[in-house]
């Protein structure tokens, strides 16, 4: 959570995180990132395999307990409810001024379905381009409006050339 902490970040104390309030379906988020970690279908058995050991490891306990820890790009935004429910999680992010977000993600993740990801090949298109504009953003490299229109733009012209408008 580095943009939180003030020794390195320019935003530190002017971001807020909460749970995304309900749609006009009466629902919350149903879409929560998960690294795309996936094994694509037209990977080699070795790099499937390979792929397959590496999910492994990056989504083990161990793993997740280490990244709580690290002195650079700590991060908050994990998915074993284990380590999120842990008081070793919760001392952490209080550690690094990150209580707010670390409860925002334990908060989302109890409304939220990981399983609902739009059931369309251009899906991963559309979350890089969405993704690649909230890091631009993040950066500084564009303004928030800057960047949600120009991934607009994109996503829109992604599901036009797939032929859903």
């Amino acid at each position: 959570m580095d943009y939180t902490n003030p020794k390195i970040s320019k935003v530190a104390g002017k971001v807020g995180f909460a749970v995304a309030p309900k749609g006009p379906a009466g629902k919350h988020i149903q879409w929560f990132y998960d690294e795309g970690l996936g094994i694509n279908n037209y990977s080699s058995l070795q790099e499937k395999e390979a792929a397959w050991l590496f999910i492994q490891w990056r989504s083990s306990l161990e793993s997740q307990f280490k990244e709580i820890h690290l002195k650079e790009a700590r991060r908050f935004d994990l998915c074993s409810r284990k380590v999120l429910e842990s008081q070793e999680y919760v001392e952490a992010a209080r550690e690094v001024g990150a209580e707010e977000y670390a409860k925002s993600i334990r908060d989302t993740l109890k409304v939220a379905t990981p399983m609902y990801f739009p059931s369309i090949p251009e899906f991963v298109e559309v979350a890089e381009a969405l993704s690649s504009r909230v890091s631009a953003a993040i950066a500084g490299v564009y303004t928030v409006e800057k960047a949600l229109e120009d991934a607009n733009s994109e996503i829109y012209r992604i599901l036009e050339e797939a032929g859903y408008y």
